[in-house]
């Protein structure tokens, strides 16, 4: 019980380290693009997906085995 939570307090920090450096960095990268050109830029991606997976649920399962892997290698 004791060392689940010390891991908790590993991951929260770790996570907290990692937003910490996402915001450095994004306060040197500004935005330069608005609103209204992202979501013609995310539109024109969708439009390239084929019918049947735009009209499909999508499959996380991917997804989640990536971020489990992930997170094996950045120690978090």
């Amino acid at each position: 019980m004791i060392m689940s939570k010390l891991d908790n307090k590993e991951k929260h920090l770790n996570r907290f380290a990692a937003f910490k450096r996402f915001n450095d960095w994004e306060k040197k990268h500004p935005n330069t693009i608005d609103a209204r050109e992202a979501l013609a830029a995310v539109d024109a991606i969708y439009n390239l997906m084929p019918p049947e997976s735009r009209n499909s649920f999508p499959n996380l399962c991917g997804i989640k085995v990536m971020q489990s892997a992930l997170s094996h290698i950045r120690g978090y």
